[in-house]
């Protein structure tokens, strides 16, 4: 039972609210007297500062060594000192004397630069990650009793959380920006008034989220009153005792139970390239093994194999830490893939790889299967995912991104979601609609309020913690869960875990709604488009990766390799298939991303093409020898009858009947400027007929009916293209005109009400309100325009037969913009390409 509380003086609520609120504020009304400004005591300069910079290119970072950064020559700095340009890193060599003033008082280092930081000892071990506006100290003792820490260093990244956007988030990055070191120096910390702060940050929010008429409510105001009274008149211990003895009065035995789990979700690259997430992971995970020692239930969930893998690859001795906070259950992997990918774009086959290379990871390093698939922030979700995941012995489903639906709000935070085939898993909205919460009162109540599935069930997922660009929980955080866990007017909150909130939600499975098909997320449409080539570069690595596995098989079965070239050909695909994985990220393959990740993205497939192509070739020469022969290998498991492309190689193009050369632009179907995806611009054609899964002696076939052309008459145009089973008449009007014939009758498109035009190119604004990359707004249709281009368009003859017909169309519009169309018919084909 609460002890009684004085009412204020005055019934005037605004004013009370308003005085509490000004003993917790950051504001200048109250900071000569407010906590806030009373949390740090004494303080003290370093002894010395020093700086060594790292100018470069992003990633410059990785080319040092700690042994080459102790070694380095630094320079004296000084607070007030602006570093940069952007991405460039900034190491610090710090010189600490605590004053014996400081004595039997918690000391904290302090750094403000606006910018991410790691601290390091002198031996360079990992301390703990620096996150601009959250998370500037580290505690340096507890308890100082004369032990000085001596020389530390500093890596500082010139970019925020966020990257390094000019004007808001999502603005290209501006590579010429500074920082500026606002604050250095050592302070001592009081914890009683930073506890104090805390428990006026929660009754006020108490007073303020449950309202003027509610009873507890008011108790909340009172109680916060009366403790700034009593820190007013210099009992401290009194006024704790007020807060204490409030958050004591227990809630109801059918109180909302809220399963709360720190989180840190690190977007693997978006605003900054991958080599800046590798920091940012060690960074993160850092601060919440330091939180581990200062809070002994505290419980941290994390996703993602690769970023774990960056640790132990970079940061050897932070991974081993975290390895044992795993294995006690409080650093907790979930998820089980290897990045949060993409879930629309990725074959059935990555879903699978996904989570055989993460589970395989977590299994072999920490002993962890992880049983749900965690994707939070992933625009939208393809309706084959529950059999997708069920077959890799996943049944839950966790994510919170449909709560962004921009017209229709999704029905249910709790549901069974079955796929196509008949497929059910359980599936979790956490209500708090974010994965970032900070564990206010506000974020409590809404998680309690907004679940839409009361009565069916009485529990839920808070996800607390500074996310998409790392950084995670902070101790205030902690401190607000601690005050409100079992307090009368709030829902039941525990510190907890993915499973066993997932096991709690699994008792009331027979209460849920169902829901059937794809999860649409109605924004960010434009992601379909965004950054084409890494979409179509993407899909070309999953059937190179295909080939090659399919080829070491058939290798391996018909003793073509040895057990050694086995293993080491299999790392190099699973280090292929890893890089794939990667780039699959929700902010890389939809296109969300800045030029500098996509850039990284295009390295990445450069690397996969060249490993993948030099290890086919390999495999090709070990299965079936070498000679002057020509083999066409087709990788589908069904029998091909075809006209095929062929490259030039070493030995001399084809010849002879039924062959045709056929010539296109070096850009007709690679970006040239893409380095080792150039492709030749000569091809020699041929039908044939290809056996399924394996090798063809090349036999090309003369056609059933050749591919002819017939011209019109002069002056009206162009002609007709025919292979016996389609015919397709161009003529030209400033754009081509075109008609399809199958079996000598026009092809109808009954959506459109009229006959097939393949050439009809249309543009459109795409000027969204927001997220400029990643949405197409509803009212782009209402903008559709005929290119202005009668004036520019040329049409070439490539090819009239008999194995292949081709045109050629290019034309300019718009400010400089340019189209190049080939229209090709293959011989026997009903397509037309």
């Amino acid at each position: 039972m609460a002890q009684a509380l004085k009412a204020p003086i005055h019934k005037n609520r605004q004013t009370t609210m308003a005085r509490i609120n000004g003993y917790i504020s950051t504001g200048s009304l109250f900071k000569n007297i407010n906590l806030t400004n009373e949390i740090y005591g004494e303080r003290a300069q370093f002894t010395s500062l020093e700086v060594f910079p790292i100018l470069g290119q992003h990633g410059s970072w990785q080319q040092y060594s700690f042994s080459d950064i102790v070694a380095a020559q630094f320079q004296p700095a000084s607070v007030g000192q602006q570093f940069g340009p952007t991405w460039t890193t900034h190491w610090f060599r710090v010189r600490i004397t605590i004053p014996s003033s400081m004595t039997g008082q918690e000391v904290h280092l302090r750094w403000a630069s606006g910018c991410e930081a790691m601290v390091y000892d002198s031996t360079g071990k990992v301390l703990q990650g620096i996150s601009p506006g959250f998370r500037e100290e580290f505690i340096l003792t507890r308890n100082f009793q004369g032990t000085q820490p001596g020389t530390l260093y500093v890596e500082m990244a010139c970019n925020h959380m966020a990257g390094a956007g000019d004007g808001n988030d999502i603005a290209p990055p501006n590579p010429n920006r500074t920082w500026t070191l606002i604050n250095a120096d050592v302070a001592v910390f009081n914890r009683d008034k930073f506890n104090l702060m805390n428990d006026l940050e929660m009754l006020y929010g108490m007073a303020n989220k449950l309202g003027d008429g509610n009873h507890i409510g008011m108790q909340a105001m009172f109680a916060a009153n009366e403790i700034v009274n009593l820190v007013r008149l210099g009992q401290e211990s009194q006024a704790s005792s007020v807060a204490s003895s409030f958050f004591a009065d227990r809630t109801g035995s059918k109180a909302h139970q809220i399963y709360a789990m720190g989180h840190c979700h690190i977007d693997t690259a978006w605003l900054w390239p991958y080599d800046e997430t590798i920091r940012k992971c060690a960074r993160s995970f850092s601060a919440q093994l330091r939180l581990m020692e200062e809070y002994e239930d505290y419980t941290f969930v994390c996703s993602s194999a690769q970023q774990y893998a960056w640790v132990k690859q970079w940061y050897p001795t932070l991974f081993d830490e975290m390895k044992e906070r795993i294995t006690e259950g409080r650093f907790i992997p979930v998820g089980g893939t290897w990045i949060e990918n993409d879930g629309y774009i990725p074959s059935g086959e990555s879903f699978i790889r996904q989570f055989f290379y993460g589970q395989q990871f977590f299994r072999r390093e920490f002993g962890v299967t992880c049983k749900e698939f965690w994707l939070p922030d992933t625009f939208g979700y393809s309706a084959q995912i529950p059999q997708l995941i069920k077959h890799c012995g996943i049944e839950r489903f966790l994510t919170q991104k449909m709560s962004w639906s921009l017209i229709n709000k999704f029905p249910n935070h709790n549901f069974l979601w079955e796929g196509i085939d008949g497929t059910e898993v359980l599936v979790h909205f956490p209500p708090g609609d974010s994965y970032n919460l900070q564990n206010s009162v506000d974020d409590f109540v809404n998680t309690q309020n907004n679940s839409l599935d009361k009565g069916r069930t009485n529990c839920a997922i808070a996800l607390f913690g500074n996310g998409d660009g790392g950084g995670g929980p902070t101790r205030t955080m902690i401190e607000r869960l601690n005050r409100v866990r079992d307090t009368d007017g709030l829902p039941r909150v525990q510190m907890s875990t993915s499973n066993d909130f997932f096991d709690r939600l699994d008792e009331d499975r027979d209460k849920l709604y169902k829901w059937v098909g794809e999860l649409y997320l109605e924004l960010h449409n434009g992601t379909y488009t965004s950054q084409a080539k890494i979409k179509a570069y993407n899909r070309k690595c999953e059937f190179l990766l295909r080939e090659v596995e399919l080829l070491m098989a058939i290798a391996y079965a018909s003793a073509k390799v040895t057990e050694a070239q086995k293993n080491t050909d299999m790392a190099t695909v699973d280090t292929n298939w890893q890089n794939v994985l990667l780039n699959q990220f929700h902010d890389v393959l939809p296109g969300s991303c800045i030029e500098l990740a996509a850039q990284d993205a295009w390295r990445i497939y450069e690397d996969v093409f060249t490993s993948l192509i030099n290890l086919r070739n390999t495999y090709h020469t070990r299965i079936i020898a070498t000679g002057t022969a020509r083999a066409l290998y087709n990788p589908l498991p069904w029998e091909v009858r075809t006209v095929v492309f062929m490259r030039p190689d070493t030995l001399a193009p084809p010849t002879g009947a039924n062959i045709q050369t056929v010539t296109l632009d070096a850009t007709a179907f690679e970006d040239q400027t893409q380095g080792r995806f150039r492709v030749p611009n000569t091809f020699s054609a041929a039908l044939v007929t290809l056996r399924p899964s394996g090798y063809t002696l090349l036999a090309p076939q003369a056609p059933s009916t050749a591919v002819t052309y017939q011209a019109n008459s002069p002056g009206t145009g162009f002609g007709t293209y025919r292979n016996g089973t389609i015919s397709l008449e161009v003529a030209t009007t400033g754009r081509p005109f075109e008609k399809l014939f199958l079996n000598g009758k026009a092809v109808y498109n009954d959506y459109l009400g009229k006959n097939v035009q393949p050439a009809m190119f249309y543009i459109y604004d795409d000027v969204p309100m927001f997220w400029d990359a990643w949405d197409i707004a509803d009212y782009h249709l209402e903008s559709r325009r005929d290119p202005d281009w009668s004036n520019s368009s040329t049409m070439t003859q490539v090819s009239t037969g008999p194995i292949v017909g081709c045109y050629k169309w290019t034309a300019s519009f718009g400010n400089g913009s340019s189209l190049t169309r080939y229209t090709i018919m293959r011989a026997e084909s009903s397509m037309i390409e």
